[in-house]
């Protein structure tokens, strides 16, 4: 995710902070900073951030829409194998399957 010219130590942020302003500004990239060697600190462009938070809302509807557009073929699909079964005379009448469908779900029966 960083470029090794993407990480420098915290000092150099602080002797040096508009140098860093300007390289976040023009490449967009963000910064690690570390601490004693260790990585701490994620800087970054505000613009650049802005562009990647817009992205993720994007693919997150993106996400959701094709998680609803599975899940309509996955129902075409049962329908499907369910009309193949009917045709080839496999199954059980409605009448035989819902009173056991209603006890098995805790359902009365509707009144005629």
């Amino acid at each position: 995710m960083f470029r090794s010219d993407d990480i420098y130590p915290v000092t150099d942020f602080v002797r040096n902070h508009k140098r860093h302003q300007e390289r976040l500004s023009e490449t967009g990239r963000p910064e690690l900073l570390t601490i004693n060697g260790s990585p701490e600190i994620v800087l970054q462009d505000v613009r650049a951030y802005e562009r990647e938070a817009e992205e993720a809302v994007k693919l997150r509807e993106e996400n959701r829409n094709l998680h609803d557009r599975v899940e309509e073929l996955e129902t075409l699909m049962a329908l499907d194998e369910a009309y193949a079964e009917f045709e080839r005379g496999e199954g059980r009448s409605m009448k035989e399957v819902l009173p056991a469908l209603r006890e098995r779900l805790g359902l009365h029966a509707p009144a005629p």
